[in-house]
């Protein structure tokens, strides 16, 4: 991959590595590819958000539930405190 990033697309050094670098980056053919794939791993990439997302929304609603129940404990505790206190 580094190799094609830094690649001259008219260095022809590396043989059939180049060859496939200059198609790529300069034919028309080779530049339809790299749009197909760049738009496959940009699609790939809004997927795994949307699951990243979703699963921290799932813990989050899980943390706020854990609070509310604790929120009822301590308010039913503190109701059987202020009745006790109360006779």
């Amino acid at each position: 991959m580094k190799y094609f990033l830094t690649a001259d697309p008219e260095d022809m050094s590396q043989g059939a590595l180049s060859e496939r670098v200059r198609y790529l980056k300069k034919e028309e053919g080779g530049q339809r590819i790299m749009c197909e794939v760049m738009d496959r791993i940009r699609e790939e990439g809004r997927k795994e958000g949307r699951e990243e997302e979703r699963v921290n929304t799932v813990r989050e609603r899980k943390r706020v539930e854990a609070a509310e129940r604790k929120i009822r404990e301590l308010e039913e505790r503190l109701m059987r405190l202020q009745t006790a206190g109360g006779k």
